[in-house]
């Protein structure tokens, strides 16, 4: 009987500790991108809450298999699963709110214009669209990464140029990550769509450049941009 009350107890304690650590742990976890590019959520403290969640799963195993086996364990184990559970406490209640992750279509909408800005100028000097991926990619490379991470390393901002083209780009190319910019360039070089990839999708917005000038983003360069228009989806 004092062994069940024993042992009730101790696994109520790591129940406790779970459901205190579960959450931020996990989403710290995942926000790695260990797997796949993700967004990551913002976990204060997760590396420490997924650290003392393995801690104490691996000593209430431990403690369950000795339970068991019908040994003892020292009373040191006892106040070190305790004392785990304590930080878990302390932890929860100083590590603050979680924030999911923001938007990334702002950062990636900058980012088209910034490149279209780069297009326009490359324009001037040779009458014609032929960037070179190095032109954009050093205008991009100076703007905040758009919010990916990929096995622990924040994504930047990339480019990719696509010639013969009569169209953005509209769908993800194989092996591009997220923060893809796509640049299709017209066959006569006097035509640009400029397009970004989201994690898992092309954005909805896109910008057009022709003869050297470029619309706001979503917009017909040839068409008149008349007050308070809102950008058109493509």
């Amino acid at each position: 009987m004092v062994r069940g009350a024993y042992l009730a107890l101790y696994a109520g304690f790591a129940a406790l500790g779970a459901a205190l650590l579960a959450r931020p742990a996990v989403l710290w976890t995942e926000g790695l991108g260990l797997f796949r590019p993700v967004q990551p959520w913002h976990v204060p403290l997760g590396g420490t809450a997924a650290l003392l969640a393995a801690l104490i799963g691996a000593l209430a195993l431990a403690m369950a298999l000795n339970a068991i086996a019908g040994t003892r364990l020292r009373r040191r184990y006892h106040l070190a699963f305790l004392l785990l559970i304590a930080l878990a406490l302390a932890l929860r209640a100083a590590s603050g709110e979680l924030v999911a992750p923001a938007d990334p279509a702002p950062r990636l909408i900058e980012s088209l214009r910034i490149a279209a800005g780069v297009l326009d100028a490359e324009y001037a000097s040779t009458r014609r669209y032929a960037p070179t991926a190095g032109l954009l990619q050093g205008a991009l490379s100076a703007l905040p990464p758009p919010g990916f991470v990929y096995r622990g390393r924040e994504l930047r901002l990339s480019v990719r140029i696509l010639h013969g083209m009569s169209r953005a780009q509209l769908e993800a190319l194989p092996g591009d990550p997220p923060g893809t910019i796509y640049v299709c360039i017209s066959s006569d070089e006097q035509r640009a769509w400029l397009s970004a990839l989201a994690l898992h999708r092309v954005i909805p917005v896109t910008v057009q450049a022709h003869a050297g000038t470029h619309a706001a983003p979503g917009f017909d360069p040839l068409l008149p941009l008349y007050p308070n228009a809102l950008p058109a989806a493509r």
